[in-house]
C-alpha cells in the first residue's frame, strides 16, 4: 500500500513540473519558421516582375514585323490584356526596314525596339554595324529557357554570339500550283518546272532581296546543282516582290505555278478554300525559321519593355498565336498544329536539313550577289 502511495505521489510531482513546460514550448514548436509565412521569390521571378514594373512605366514597344494584318491585331490584343502595355507594329519588307534603321541611326534616332521578321536582314545588315542585343541575356521566363520545349531540344538561337533566335521552324516548299489548272502528278518535283510546257507559266518570288525568293535561290544551289536556275529561266518566269500578288496570281489563275510563294499569303487563300496547294519536292525538303526570327535592338528607346516582349514572345500562348494567324509552326513542341495543313506539320519521325543555322547565313551576301545578277532584268 505504501509503495503504491509512493508511486501516485511521484507520478503527480512529474506532472506538475513537466506539464508547464510543454505547454509552454507547444505553441513555439507549432508555429511555422517566418520565412515559411512569406515565400521567398525565385530569382527569375523577382527579376521578371521588376522588368515588367518598368516596362509599364516606359508605356509601350516598337516592333518591325512582317506579319498579316491578324497576326499583328491578334497579338497586341493579348499582350495589351496581359500586360497592359501597347505594342506598335511596322509592317514593311525587311530590306526597306534595314534601310530605314540605317538613315536614322546615322542620325541619332533610335525609334525601334525589336525585329521580328525573317533572319536574313538582321543577321546580314543589323548584326555586322553591332547593333543587336545578345537575346540569351535578357531571356527570363522558364518555360522559354527550357531547351526541352523547343525542336531538337535546343533553344533555336542563329549565331554563336545568341543575338537572333529562330522561334519558326518551318518545312519548306518553294512550289505552289493552282490546283484547277495543274495535277499534282504532273508536278512532283523541282526538276519537272523546267518541262517546255509550263514556258511563261511560272511566277517567282524576287531572289534578289531578303525573303523566300532568296532562301529558294540558295537551296536549288544546294539541292539541285549550280545549273538548275539557268534551265528554269529558260522557262521565261515573270518575278515580282509582291507578296499578296503572287498568291493571288496562282489562287486566281493567271499563273498556275508559284516559286517560293509567301507562305502565309497561300495559307489565307487555302483557308478560303482557294484552288492552291503546296507541292513537296521529291528532291528534299529543308527546314528554317522562315518569318519567325527574333532580335533586339541596341540602345532600344524602351528597354524592359522589349524585354517583356520579347520573352512573352517566345511562350506557348503568343507561339500559339503567331503559328495559327501565319500558317507557320512554331519551333516550339507544345504549340498545337490542328490548324495547320497535316502536310505541313514535322515529321517527328523524319530528320530535316536545316537552314537556321551561322554557315548558312555566311554565305547570305554571296547569294544574293549572284541572285541579282541572274534576275535584275526578269523583275517586273
Amino acid at each position: 500500500m505504501v509503495k503504491k502511495s509512493f508511486l501516485l505521489i511521484a507520478l503527480f510531482l512529474i506532472f506538475v513540473v513537466v506539464s508547464p513546460r510543454q505547454a509552454t514550448s507547444a505553441p513555439k514548436q507549432a508555429a511555422p519558421p517566418a520565412a515559411a509565412t512569406v515565400p521567398v521569390q525565385p530569382g527569375w521571378k523577382a527579376e521578371w516582375n521588376k522588368t515588367v514594373a518598368a516596362a509599364k512605366q516606359e508605356g509601350k514597344v516598337v516592333i518591325f514585323a512582317t506579319v498579316v494584318k491578324n497576326t499583328q491585331n491578334d497579338l497586341i490584343n493579348a499582350f495589351v490584356k496581359e500586360f497592359g502595355i501597347q505594342p506598335e507594329f511596322r509592317i514593311m519588307s525587311g530590306a526597306e526596314f534595314a534601310t530605314q534603321v540605317s538613315t536614322k541611326r546615322r542620325a541619332g534616332i533610335f525609334t525601334t525596339d525589336l525585329f521580328m521578321g525573317g533572319m536574313t536582314t538582321p543577321y546580314t545588315q543589323f548584326k555586322p554595324t553591332g547593333i543587336l542585343n545578345p537575346l540569351k541575356d535578357l531571356l527570363i521566363l522558364p518555360e522559354v529557357t527550357d531547351a526541352g520545349k523547343w525542336y531538337n531540344n535546343r533553344i533555336p538561337f542563329l549565331d554563336k554570339d545568341n543575338t537572333i533566335l529562330a522561334f519558326g521552324a518551318v518545312t519548306q516548299s518553294y512550289i505552289t500550283i493552282n490546283t484547277d489548272m495543274v495535277k499534282a502528278s504532273e508536278i512532283t518535283g523541282y526538276r519537272d518546272l523546267i518541262d517546255p510546257k509550263w514556258k511563261g507559266q511560272i511566277v517567282i518570288n524576287d531572289p534578289t532581296i531578303a525573303g523566300r525568293g532568296l532562301d529558294w535561290f540558295q537551296v536549288m544551289d544546294k539541292i539541285m546543282g549550280p545549273d538548275y536556275v539557268a534551265k528554269l529561266l529558260a522557262q521565261e518566269p515573270v518575278v515580282t516582290r509582291d507578296r499578296r500578288i503572287q498568291a493571288e496570281w496562282v489562287a486566281r489563275g493567271k499563273y498556275p505555278l508559284g516559286i517560293a510563294l509567301d507562305t502565309s499569303a497561300v495559307q489565307a487563300f487555302i483557308k478560303n478554300k482557294a484552288p492552291i496547294r503546296f507541292i513537296w519536292p521529291k528532291e528534299g525538303v529543308m527546314i528554317s525559321a522562315e518569318k519567325g526570327g527574333l532580335a533586339v535592338f541596341k540602345p532600344a528607346p524602351h528597354p524592359n519593355a522589349a524585354r517583356v516582349f520579347a520573352n512573352w514572345l517566345l511562350t506557348k500562348e503568343a507561339q500559339t498565336i503567331w503559328s495559327r494567324d501565319e500558317g507557320l509552326q512554331s519551333g516550339r513542341t507544345d504549340v498545337p498544329v490542328d490548324f495547320l495543313p497535316s502536310d505541313q506539320v514535322r515529321d517527328p519521325n523524319k530528320k530535316y536539313d536545316s537552314m537556321d543555322h551561322e554557315d548558312w547565313y555566311i554565305s547570305k551576301n554571296k547569294y544574293k550577289e549572284q541572285a541579282t545578277q541572274t534576275f535584275s532584268h526578269f523583275i517586273k
